[in-house]
């Protein structure tokens, strides 16, 4: 994706290839060192001609990947299907989470200095940072931001959470505590079954002159 976007915004004169080597010849080289994530996205931005903050938007967080926008630069339509996957164990909630230390005015009393709570280990919370558009979770209310405090009734965690999922099927329900702010709730959520996603590739019928030169010098490059 970052390839693509910097051979559109470029009209095709730069390449990640031609970002990498100038890595190479400006760090290694001629600074002995390495580069930073900030000097890497400076370099893709200088090449590209425009910022590029989508794209690593994407590599930073679990935003769902608009993978067909992109390809369509190189003039190549994606399409998707989805089918039941019915061997594949467990069932579906549709939500991405997020270990956080607990900032210090959450902190319960007598959880000691630091931020430490017993043996030492850091007090932690399960945040949600992203729901999948029309899964149960959605349905269910749940949103960006939102604490899971319990799942079926124990505290929280990524484990915890995986595992109860794990143990379910669908059209089995799951309750949850969780948090916005100062309030608090329970819910029941009716969890579907697991799926799986299959992706095709081709060609665009009418693809433009500089969507077709994209493709050709990429495909090329990537052979």
């Amino acid at each position: 994706m970052l390839d693509l976007k910097i051979r559109e915004g470029s009209g095709g004169r730069k390449s990640l290839d031609d970002v990498m080597r100038g890595l190479y010849r400006k760090y290694y080289l001629e600074k002995k060192r390495g580069f930073t994530d900030a000097e890497f996205r400076q370099e893709c931005e200088s090449a590209a001609g425009g910022e590029l903050s989508e794209v690593f938007d994407y590599a930073a967080t679990t935003r769902e990947v608009n993978y067909a926008k992109y390809f369509a630069l190189a003039g190549l339509k994606l399409d998707s299907t989805i089918a039941d996957a019915p061997g594949a164990p467990g069932a579906y909630l549709g939500v991405d989470t997020q270990t956080e230390e607990l900032p210090p005015n959450l902190m319960p009393a007598g959880d000691g200095r630091g931020g430490r709570g017993r043996g030492g280990a850091p007090a932690t919370r399960l945040v949600v940072t992203d729901v999948a558009p029309g899964s149960p979770a959605e349905t269910a209310g749940l949103r960006r931001g939102h604490v899971i405090v319990q799942a079926d009734r124990a505290a929280a965690t990524a484990v915890v959470l995986s595992e109860a999922l794990r143990a379910r099927k669908s059209g089995d329900r799951i309750h949850l505590r969780i948090s916005s702010g100062d309030i608090e709730e329970d819910i029941e959520i009716t969890l579907a079954g697991n799926f799986a996603r299959t992706y095709k590739l081709d060609p665009m019928e009418q693809a433009t002159p500089a969507q077709s030169a994209i493709s050709s010098n990429w495909l090329r490059v990537s052979q």
